[in-house]
């Protein structure tokens, strides 16, 4: 497409295949959004990573860990959605690798979670002791 609504189109394409569940297809389209508006990348990554974990958790991971390393608005957001993608895959000692980076920084509405996740992954790894302060 190379009109002058392209790009606005290209969004809309985006959030079409995002609702229809097409979460590959829109994170290709977001990828391609990131690379032409360079002041949005940030978000428009987080919306890529977002989908990729629908599809592939490993490649979302990588996707947020840029973020991370940005060192964007997003960091904490990125962060936390890199431990639950952790958490799935049963990768436990990643998210207790992440524990202290985040446990000041979490939201109070992610705080559940978060301690369920950490206490888990405690367990997970025989470390009764340490999980009993989480669960």
């Amino acid at each position: 497409m190379n009109t002058s609504y392209a790009d606005t189109a290209l969004f809309s394409i985006a959030e079409v295949n995002r609702l229809l569940n097409r979460s590959k297809k829109a994170s290709e389209i977001y990828q391609e959004l990131a690379t032409r508006y360079p002041k949005d990348q940030e978000e428009l990554h987080f919306q890529m990573a977002s989908m990729q974990a629908l599809f592939d958790k490993n490649l979302a991971i990588e996707s947020f860990g840029k973020i991370v390393e940005a060192k964007g608005n997003r960091v904490t957001e990125a962060s936390f959605n890199q431990m639950v993608l952790y958490f799935q895959l049963d990768q436990f000692q990643k998210v207790l690798d992440l524990e202290t980076e985040l446990i000041s920084a979490i939201s109070d509405e992610h705080k559940p979670l978060f301690h369920y996740m950490v206490g888990k992954s405690f367990f997970s790894l025989d470390q009764h002791q340490n999980a009993i302060s989480h669960i």
